[in-house]
């Protein structure tokens, strides 16, 4: 199943850099989306920044 693949609605922290999908491959963890951000397309939490920010 090919995916669409939408801009992220928060610029992520930047260790989700690392976590990539494509339109192919979608995120294999639960809870998260597939969107492209500075660093490429990536699997964004959906409850971000809200978990980042709540441990500063």
């Amino acid at each position: 199943e090919i995916i669409k693949i939408e801009q992220c609605w928060v610029q992520p922290p930047p260790q989700f850099c690392g976590k990539r999908c494509t339109k192919v491959h979608k995120c294999a963890s639960p809870n998260h989306t597939c969107c492209w951000t500075y660093c490429g397309s990536i699997c964004l939490d959906n409850e971000e920044p809200f978990k980042t920010l709540m441990k500063l």
